[in-house]
């Protein structure tokens, strides 16, 4: 059983925000949504304000749950990282050779989210070629939108 996840940034779920999931030659991929577990030491509340980045977005949340049949990645340590498919395109504006990316479109036909772990990020932030620095905590990272059950409106922080 999966715990209960928090999205900072928006007041309630919304199905039609999602759009298709496409790689952009980054360690993150356009059409998903990130959370972080309610009980992570970690989260993404956490790191916005130490970093005082984007805090007047943290009065707007909603939690969720996954649905039993949830197919969830999970990111323990780099041997799971590794398992993962890499995006061999090409075509983006940046040198592949130096920092290759994973393969989000190829991941989300095999799994709903990916699930870093507070020790899966410890284990691959700073990894050479493959990394998920940019990740910065505990993170959700929700490919499927049909897999969130919404338990909550607007979350008090």
């Amino acid at each position: 059983m999966y715990p209960e996840f928090i999205h900072y940034g928006h007041d309630k779920f919304d199905k039609d925000l999602f759009v298709p999931i496409r790689n952009v030659g980054f360690v993150k991929p356009v059409g998903v949504l990130w959370a972080s577990p309610i009980n992570s030491n970690y989260g993404w509340k956490d790191w916005c304000l130490s970093e005082e980045f984007h805090i007047s977005l943290l009065d707007r949340s909603f939690r969720f749950s996954l649905n039993k049949a949830t197919k969830v990645y999970t990111i323990d340590s780099r041997k799971q990282l590794y398992s993962l498919p890499i995006d061999h395109n090409k075509s983006y504006k940046i040198d592949l050779s130096i920092r290759p990316f994973l393969d989000f479109e190829l991941i989300s036909k095999r799994y709903d989210a990916i699930w870093l772990t507070i020790d899966g990020e410890r284990d691959t932030r700073c990894l050479r070629p493959l990394n998920l620095y940019g990740w910065d905590v505990e993170s959700l990272l929700v490919l499927n939108p049909n897999i969130i059950i919404t338990n909550y409106g607007k979350t008090k922080n």
